[in-house]
């Protein structure tokens, strides 16, 4: 286990990793990855770019369900 530090970047907290690290989980800088939180611990990894295309299609028909309503009275106005 290697230790790092939480210190403050643009008023959030974060913390940097170690290249070793991001080797390690096959990632580099701009790179997108994932973090869940598991109680008291952080996992992160990799996300590959069908991962991220799946994502965004999920919160994109999640958006849309969330707010069908709204846009269909838009669309109304429109008319």
């Amino acid at each position: 286990m290697t230790a790092t530090q939480i210190v403050t970047v643009n008023e959030t907290a974060g913390f940097t990793l170690t290249p070793e690290w991001l080797q390690q989980i096959g990632v580099k800088a701009g790179d997108q990855i994932e973090i869940v939180v598991n109680e008291r611990s952080l996992t992160v990894r990799s996300l590959e770019r069908h991962e991220i295309a799946e994502k965004m299609d999920q919160i994109v028909e999640s958006l849309m369900e969330r707010r069908r309503g709204l846009y269909e009275r838009l669309a109304e106005g429109a008319k």
